[in-house]
């Protein structure tokens, strides 16, 4: 992980590691999971991001979001690049209460971010290849039936960070 910080010049406080574990326990690859502003950081390192457009919402009969879609802009490409994230497919099950809380009281910003973090990882792949954001990487660990361990390491000693 504090390669990684080094490499992107990140303070280690902004980054998580998570180990994805296949069924016999044993890990199988190693990700890093940040907020959605540091992925907007890591892709206007590349020099070529341009933004990100306004989320558009799809909404069910009651109002509540059912999809939203971000659209994020390269200065080298022509269009941007539009990903969806569905409600169905994203929110965190009940019994996760403690996941629950964001997705209850700002419910269009949390699918908002989930849709940008998958538009930026598209349209930045090799800026943010193993890069998730928490929301992400249950959607990972599920695809490929591993299961996730995140462990936040305080290396802010070893990378003369203060925060």
């Amino acid at each position: 992980m504090l390669s990684f910080c080094k490499e992107y010049d990140l303070p280690a406080a902004e980054v998580t590691c998570a180990s994805l574990l296949g069924p016999d326990g044993t890990v199988v690859t190693v990700a890093m999971i940040v907020d959605i502003e540091t992925m907007r950081k890591l892709a206007h390192k590349s020099g070529t991001y341009a933004g990100t457009d306004t989320p558009e919402f799809e909404r069910d009969l009651l109002g509540r979001p059912a999809a939203a879609t971000v659209r994020v802009r390269r200065t080298d490409r022509p269009r941007g690049f539009a990903r969806t994230a569905f409600w169905c497919e994203r929110v965190p099950p009940v019994s996760d209460a403690e996941d629950l809380g964001a997705w209850k009281s700002s419910p269009d910003r949390m699918l908002a971010e989930v849709a940008e973090a998958l538009a930026l990882r598209y349209s930045f792949p090799q800026q943010l290849s193993g890069v998730y954001t928490r929301w992400d990487l249950d959607d990972v660990a599920k695809d490929f039936e591993l299961s996730v361990t995140l462990a936040k390491h305080d290396l802010r000693h070893l990378s003369g960070s203060t925060g």
